[in-house]
């Protein structure tokens, strides 16, 4: 085993970039899978939504209660780094609320021509996808003290929305 991860180690320096890329992806798929796995054996989108996403988000973004714009310009700099290939960008961005579109072409779970086939691989269909997805940003947002989830457009983009919560 040891060797096994000193092999992935090294294969993560020698190309990051590259490296992480298709490491981000497998864990899109194993996400996806897991996702597929939960729906058929009865769990709900949002029980396994809440399994992943109930902690670290404190700790991810490094403070407590950011403004809704450091909240998904730190989500836009992941993606970023982590799919590069999906075009994502901040459109609105005001003391109290933010958003963030991504285009048609995609979003960390499927992108390119076919954006739905990993989805459908696992037996998925876009409205699985958008469910668990509205609900783990929202469980998300939620710990950072923000209102925020995904509103998929008839246009083929999706807005992710994060909301400051009134007191």
């Amino acid at each position: 085993n040891s060797r096994r991860i000193n092999g992935i180690i090294i294969l993560l320096m020698s190309d990051p970039k590259e490296n992480w890329y298709k490491l981000a992806r497998s864990r899109s798929d194993l996400e996806l899978a897991a996702l597929a796995f939960a729906l058929k054996n009865g769990h709900s989108h949002e029980e396994f939504a809440a399994a992943l996403w109930s902690e670290g988000a404190a700790k991810w973004m490094g403070k407590e209660t950011p403004t809704p714009e450091e909240y998904l310009q730190r989500e836009l700099d992941s993606f970023a780094w982590l799919f590069p290939q999906v075009e994502a960008a901040l459109i609105k961005a005001t003391p109290d609320e933010a958003e963030v579109e991504f285009s048609a072409t995609g979003c960390p779970y499927g992108w390119g021509k076919e954006k739905w086939a990993r989805a459908r691989n696992h037996g998925l269909t876009p409205e699985d996808v958008h469910r668990y997805c509205r609900e783990g940003f929202r469980i998300w947002g939620a710990h950072l003290g923000l209102d925020s989830g995904t509103q998929p457009q008839a246009d083929g983009t999706c807005i992710l929305r994060a909301v400051r919560r009134k007191e």
